[in-house]
């Protein structure tokens, strides 16, 4: 055997036994608990720290699983939990988060932003009440601003996501109905400026739908696009729509766009600004339905511009049941 091959050999054997992980990212798979408790726990936000991640949590304990808290978990990169704990409750509210995003650092500064809800159980139904809050880099509060309705208070509104505006400001996504539930939902969007005072707000839906929001994006032209679903009552087509409400600076309505099957059901829709300045739309398509809400669906990524034309719609994947996104964004390099 010549001396070119045995060094090949010898080379091919090294590199076989390097561990994988010194050519490649360090993965993880781990669980963790907000303090231990006997109840359940989730998380709907992470966010990406110079030290590893911080983890919003929410849990519920078993004895009172209506009654939630709200806590902060730090991570270094391999995902162990580092000395640090935050826990938010409140003796009597329930605390509750939104979606997916509804955690975020804020630019230009250290600090942190959260939008969700206070929701207490009362004689006729449930008042929930819209809560924004901000953080140092710490995760101590700054301070809190809760939304709600004038007396009698029946109407309840669940802040469901947002996003930092460029003057530090906020646009916020909620969710409104009355507090019996004796009405259908609608989405309501909120403007404030960078300490939580209400600009302007507005609500968007009619007829007998439900309208419920997901997701929330500034637009190139200054409008924002909200991200949701329409539900039709004593619906015998299952259309349950995602859906896209366009709006100028000022949060009037200019168009509502539905996506998906007419003839079958698909989850929320979820945006995001593009690159090139189009709304980015992330959402599913029903290629079949069975009755009853069963339905076969793929991933659908829809480019469409401010004047609600479509530049793009693609759908990825073989059809699996009752799939669903949990977020979309667009990365710095423009990918999705």
């Amino acid at each position: 055997m010549n001396q070119a091959k045995v060094l090949f050999l010898i080379s091919s054997i090294i590199i076989s036994l390097i561990p994988n992980n010194t050519f490649s990212q360090n993965y993880f798979s781990k669980r963790y608990q907000l303090n231990n408790d006997s109840g359940w726990d989730f998380s709907t936000n992470i966010t990406s720290e110079i030290f590893g991640y911080t983890l919003q949590l929410e849990d519920g304990t078993n004895n009172n699983p209506d009654h939630r808290r709200l806590g902060f978990l730090r991570l270094d990169s391999l995902g162990n939990q580092l000395p640090f704990l935050k826990i938010y409750q409140d003796s009597v509210l329930s605390l509750g988060t939104g979606y997916g995003g509804s955690f975020i650092k804020l630019s230009g500064s250290s600090g942190y932003a959260m939008v969700g809800y206070k929701s207490m159980y009362v004689s006729n139904g449930r008042w929930d009440r819209g809560v924004l809050w901000r953080f140092n880099s710490y995760l101590d509060t700054l301070w809190t601003k809760t939304f709600a309705d004038t007396p009698p208070n029946d109407s309840s509104f669940m802040f469901e996501n947002f996003r930092e505006l460029s003057d530090g400001g906020f646009i916020i996504t909620a969710g409104y109905t009355l507090v019996t539930g004796n009405t259908f939902w609608r989405v309501k969007l909120v403007r404030t400026d960078s300490v939580g005072n209400i600009i302007w707000s507005k609500f968007y839906g009619t007829g007998n739908t439900d309208y419920v929001s997901f997701d929330v994006s500034p637009t190139s032209d200054g409008g924002y696009a909200i991200g949701g679903g329409a539900y039709p009552y004593n619906n015998t087509t299952q259309d349950n729509d995602p859906i896209i409400i366009k709006t100028d600076n000022n949060g009037n309505q200019q168009w509502l766009k539905h996506f998906g099957n007419p003839l079958c059901c698909e989850e929320f829709a979820m945006v995001d600004l593009a690159k090139d300045g189009n709304i980015q739309c992330g959402t599913t398509y029903s290629d079949s339905c069975y009755g009853y809400g069963y339905y076969y669906a793929r991933i659908n990524l829809v480019k469409i511009r401010n004047d609600s034309s479509i530049v793009w719609d693609k759908k990825f994947g073989m059809k699996k049941f009752w799939l669903w996104l949990n977020k979309v964004r667009v990365i710095p390099n423009g990918d999705i």
